[in-house]
């Protein structure tokens, strides 16, 4: 569990939920890119309720919970949530970008991590955050 500070003294990597949902649709791509940050990387528990929300059947849960028990998972704090509402406040009439999306980018700002999404659009103007939109 991230609770505080940095992760580690190497660059880290928030994954998004859309990388695991390309990895799932078999975009190899994605799989080697995830296979080659996994040890310096994690996922926020804003990633973990998006992909358990996305699950249709037992397999897929199956699936999900393999991520989850696998990746470091961070649990958020008051300063994340709170760097969440501001950015919201800043970017949310630039592009609509989501709450959901907002703590993500906090999450990672927090951390001093890259964030690895496929979506520039939402994120791309947020302050301070450093985005990897390709593998």
């Amino acid at each position: 569990m991230i609770t505080k500070g940095k992760i580690h003294a190497m660059k880290t990597y928030l994954i998004d939920t859309n990388v695991f949902i390309r990895h799932f649709r078999g975009d190899k791509k994605a799989t080697r890119f995830l296979k080659s940050v996994r040890n310096n990387s994690y996922i926020s528990y804003i990633v973990a309720g998006e992909l358990l929300q996305g699950v249709e059947n037992k397999k897929d849960l199956a699936v999900v919970e393999d991520i989850l028990d696998a990746w470091e998972i961070d649990w958020g704090d008051s300063k994340i949530h709170k760097k969440g509402l501001e950015i919201l406040k800043n970017v949310n009439l630039k592009n609509k970008l989501g709450l959901l999306d907002a703590i993500i980018a906090a999450t990672a700002i927090k951390n001093g991590s890259v964030l690895v999404s496929l979506n520039r659009k939402h994120f791309k103007d947020v302050e301070g955050l450093e985005l990897r939109d390709k593998f």
